[in-house]
């Protein structure tokens, strides 16, 4: 676990929140589900990802960080009201501490019924069951695969918030995106590494061009290529934009997965939660069966976080590291 050195503007108190930070295809959503799986949490997951965003800015460079700090606290705030399917009613379920027997009850009947809506085809609010003096009492967890390039904007308007990034090695990101284009898991197939408005905003930022890389050039690239600079470009700016700001740290995938109980643990010191049971039993059910359905989060964790070994030819793994190897995300994480 990388923890930053500095401190952030103590001027400024934001709500009590854990944000979760990762490119896609990184275990943000194994990493989620340890954060809810604790009875004292309340979890939203990728709310950014549907809009609610759009208004600030993608990769946004420190120098404006500032003028938007108002408008991200306030969607900060406004997450627990959040009651989208995709975003309050992801599964597996876990007891909350905070709410009674009836309220439990009743949200996880809203739950079902809104899973079998979604089957039916039919898209409604999940009608949850949350008093004001419950959200009071947990800690606020999210999520997000959208914001990565804004997490310096995110730490530093939320002072009092704690802020986790997950990196994993580019190799098992380019497998796991290229298994997902093959199952035609992606809502648009050919987005990652080949959207050029993300590319364009990468190519512009100051991280971009300490790598001496353009958009041209980017576009100029097979697409294997651009996926693997996305990788650096968005990592790269995440670490660099959060150096030296204490409520952020970055984990590894690959060590998470070598030993999930004592880096949940350590994450959940640093984030000032107990490890409780619940976790404990999560961790061991998740990390013991393995199911090959692709968002799963029951995986045999060194099968998954290995795969990429014998899903790429050689010739692809040696491109992929002679072009993330130059990266600051590299030297930190997989030097050695």
């Amino acid at each position: 676990m990388n923890v930053g050195a500095g401190s952030v503007n103590p001027e400024h108190r934001g709500p009590e929140v854990v944000l979760l930070f990762g490119m896609p295809r990184s275990g943000t959503t194994w990493l989620a589900k340890i954060f809810d799986s604790h009875p004292n949490t309340l979890y939203r997951h990728e709310p950014d990802s549907y809009g609610r965003l759009d208004h600030l800015p993608w990769a946004p460079e420190p120098g404006v960080w500032a003028q938007h700090h108002g408008e991200l606290r306030d969607f900060v705030q406004g997450l627990a009201g959040i009651r989208d399917a995709k975003i309050s009613a992801t599964l597996p379920q876990f007891h909350k501490n905070y709410l009674n027997l009836l309220q439990r009850s009743w949200n996880r009947g809203a739950v079902t019924a809104v899973k079998v809506a979604g089957r039916l085809s039919l898209r409604v609010s999940v009608p949850l069951w949350l008093p004001v003096s419950s959200v009071e009492r947990s800690v606020l967890v999210s999520k997000s695969i959208e914001s990565l390039a804004r997490m310096g904007l995110f730490a530093t308007a939320l002072p009092d918030s704690r802020n986790v990034v997950i990196v994993r090695h580019p190799c098992g990101y380019l497998g796991s995106v290229l298994r997902g284009r093959s199952l035609q898991q992606f809502d648009d197939n050919e987005s990652i590494g080949e959207d050029h408005g993300i590319l364009k905003l990468l190519a512009g930022t100051q991280v971009a061009s300490r790598h001496g890389v353009s958009l041209d050039y980017l576009c100029s690239l097979p697409p294997l290529e651009r996926i693997v600079w996305q990788w650096v470009l968005t990592n790269d700016k995440a670490l660099q934009d959060s150096d030296g700001l204490s409520n952020v740290c970055a984990v590894s995938y690959e060590q998470f997965c070598a030993d999930p109980l004592n880096e949940a643990k350590k994450l959940y010191d640093w984030v000032g939660l107990d490890l409780a049971q619940q976790t404990i039993d999560f961790l061991s059910a998740s990390t013991t069966t393995h199911r090959d359905r692709y968002y799963s989060v029951y995986k045999d964790p060194m099968r998954t976080a290995n795969a990429w070994r014998q899903q790429l030819p050689e010739d692809v793994q040696r491109r992929v590291i002679a072009i993330a190897g130059h990266s600051l995300t590299w030297q930190r994480y997989y030097a050695d």
